[in-house]
């Protein structure tokens, strides 16, 4: 799972949602299988977690980008 692997790696921010947050806090890990899914603890929701996961997922999986090229111009003044 993406989204385990990226937090495990500190690879992983966001920026205070506090939904996520709360949804985030009120999640646990249930085995299932030879696997793991995102639970409720306490009956409430985890669907911005299982957003974040997706996300994850798919930013895990976009083709490399080519390294760019950058070129430093020297200080430009727009007022001459």
């Amino acid at each position: 799972m993406a989204l385990a692997e990226a937090a495990r790696a500190r690879r992983l921010v966001h920026n205070g949602d506090p939904l996520l947050a709360e949804q985030v806090a009120g999640a646990r890990r249930r085995p299932m299988g030879d696997r793991w899914v995102v639970d409720r603890r306490d009956g409430g929701a985890v669907d911005a977690v299982y957003a974040a996961a997706g996300a994850c997922h798919l930013a895990a999986a976009l083709p490399k980008r080519k390294a760019r090229r950058v070129i430093i111009m020297p200080d430009y003044d727009e007022a001459a």
